[in-house]
């Protein structure tokens, strides 16, 4: 069964939050260490800058693929807190008792993105399927969800690229590709292309790929750490939500 934050619960963790701030006592918990899927590093910069204005406490951001993240948190990383970019990783970490408190923060969506092309609803299936138009940029199925989006949406549009896909790690690779001429195109997370000065997107169809639900989790490391355990009940505030909201996800805050 899944619970929607309610505003006083909203409200009873960030006093809580606020009260670790005044009344922390080991120095070595002013600063959490907070894993954090690349496709939602931009947006944790913001999210940061808010958390330390109002908060004494730091957080330090360590990003990659939600894959590589996971397989470095079960092999003994010291991290705090994770923010992945799906809901699998999380749930994995809570049955191994290695995190706890897993909720959806955000949800991402999957978009068509060029630095040369513009773009439009229509240029989806034409430059996909077009076996002119290459390099395509993805990021790696096995490892990232954009990845998997991405190769979901090729099986929707029944389309073979193959021979035509560079594959990043992680979506901000994939990115970083079209950024730099080595890719043509890309399908990436709309929260980069939004927040990128430059370049045309098109939002690609979210009924051809399964939904990007991001979960986040307090690791077993974050359980009696100041920071990480305000840093985690700041995610839930209205003030976090709206930095989120803005950067290109949609609100499906829902503890799991």
């Amino acid at each position: 069964m899944r619970f929607k934050f309610s505003p006083l619960f909203i409200k009873i963790l960030l006093l809580a939050a606020l009260c670790l701030s005044a009344c922390r006592g080991n120095p070595d918990d002013d600063i959490a260490l907070v894993a954090v899927a690349t496709n939602f590093r931009t947006t944790f910069e913001k999210l940061e800058t808010a958390f330390e204005a109002q908060t004494d406490f730091n957080v330090t951001q360590v990003n990659g693929s939600s894959g590589s993240i996971y397989t470095k948190i079960i092999n003994g990383a010291p991290y705090h807190v994770f923010l992945s970019a799906d809901q699998w990783r999380p749930q994995k970490l809570e049955e191994q008792a290695l995190a706890s408190g897993r909720f959806t923060y955000a949800k991402g969506a999957l978009v068509l993105w060029s630095k040369t092309d513009e773009l439009t609803p229509l240029s989806v299936l034409d430059l996909l399927s077009d076996s002119s138009v290459k390099p395509i940029a993805i990021a790696n199925p096995a490892l990232a969800p954009y990845g998997a989006a991405a190769q979901q949406t090729f099986a929707a549009l029944n389309i073979a690229p193959r021979s035509r896909l560079v594959v990043g790690e992680n979506v901000g690779q994939a990115f970083a590709l079209v950024q730099s001429g080595n890719a043509r195109i890309g399908l990436v997370a709309k929260s980069d292309a939004q927040n990128f000065n430059g370049g045309s997107y098109t939002v690609i169809d979210p009924n051809v790929y399964a939904p990007i639900r991001q979960d986040a989790v307090l690791l077993k490391n974050g359980d009696k750490h100041d920071a990480a355990k305000a840093f985690f009940a700041f995610l839930g505030t209205p003030a976090a939500q709206q930095i989120i909201e803005s950067d290109g996800y949609q609100l499906d805050i829902s503890l799991n």
